[in-house]
């Protein structure tokens, strides 16, 4: 496994070049760098040397290995908004969203994996019908009307909730529930079709053949190899999750890195934008490796030598 992990890390680099590559074009074609830095109140002197200092007499290919060359020394530069650096920014933001991000996963697996398992054990069933249905109709709800419509319910009319903003934990219920209910049907209809499956294998039927309780067949026979699906397809989520936490965030005007990307795209804060993709696709390199490392654990059948 060791070998596996390390040959996992030496891509890394590789696919965070490519993101860096599509950030730098994406840039490129959206204007000249220079009307980004400077004001309509600049110089030719200011244009001149701005132009030195990035590199822009400079093939396109020689300044993206400048670019290289000042990401690999964690210069990101700075922001134009905050007049600081922009990776200190998008680290100290990173942590509000990361609070958001566990909230709503712990939430999502909670009620995805136990719906999942009520709409499987009570197959063709009422259980099974609603939660089913309620399923399908949340993978129809966009999170932006959910969030606005929790807020109009629990903040507006009932007063239980603050509105947005951050504080104590009730500040955090009404952002994390909007942000879980956008991947929390998929968990349950996973969940659902990998315990359905599970039902039919040989070990399940002779367990129940012993006389087994139904209970006991579920927690040790059925779920411990039902999970494998489940926790590939986590893997999967927090890519959708690092999405719907930019909704999320700018509808409760939660102060993560999200809304700190929707500000810095319409201010045109370039380092800002680039520092938070970078950081958000490390995020999702490194939890899909560790998913890939904890269904090897989960599962001996599979192999990573």
């Amino acid at each position: 496994m060791l070998n596996y992990v390390i040959r996992r890390l030496l891509t890394v680099p590789l696919s965070l070049v490519i993101v860096l590559g599509v950030i730098f074009a994406v840039l490129r074609l959206t204007g000249d760098p220079v009307e980004i830095y400077l004001g309509i109140t600049r110089t030719p002197e200011q244009v001149d040397l701005l132009r030195l200092q990035l590199h822009l007499d400079s093939p396109v290919l020689v300044q993206f290995g400048y670019y290289l060359l000042d990401v690999l020394k964690g210069d990101f530069g700075r922001s134009l908004q905050f007049s600081a650096p922009a990776m200190t920014i998008v680290l100290h933001r990173l942590a509000m969203t990361g609070e958001l991000m566990v909230t709503a996963l712990a939430v999502s697996l909670v009620l995805g994996i136990l719906g999942g398992i009520l709409a499987a054990v009570y197959k063709d069933r009422t259980a099974d019908f609603i939660i089913s249905g309620l399923a399908v109709a949340g993978q129809s709800m966009p999170s932006f009307w959910l969030g606005i419509l929790l807020v109009q319910i629990f903040a507006l009319n009932l007063h239980w909730l603050p509105t947005s903003g951050t504080g104590d934990l009730r500040h955090l219920i009404l952002p994390s529930i909007t942000l879980a209910a956008f991947v929390v049907p998929n968990f349950i209809l996973i969940t659902r079709t990998s315990v359905l499956e599970t039902m039919q294998e040989l070990y399940v039927v002779a367990a129940r053949a012993k006389g087994l309780s139904r209970s006991r067949v579920l927690f040790r026979h059925i779920l411990p190899n039902a999970l494998n699906p489940i926790v590939s397809f986590l893997g999967l989520q927090v890519g959708r999750l690092v999405g719907g936490s930019i909704i999320t965030e700018t509808i409760f005007a939660w102060p993560g890195v999200g809304r700190l990307l929707i500000g810095s795209i319409f201010q045109r804060d370039v380092p800002v934008v680039i520092a938070g993709v970078f950081m958000i696709s490390i995020v999702v390199i490194a939890v899909n490796l560790l998913v890939e490392i904890t269904l090897a654990f989960t599962d001996p059948r599979i192999r990573l030598d």
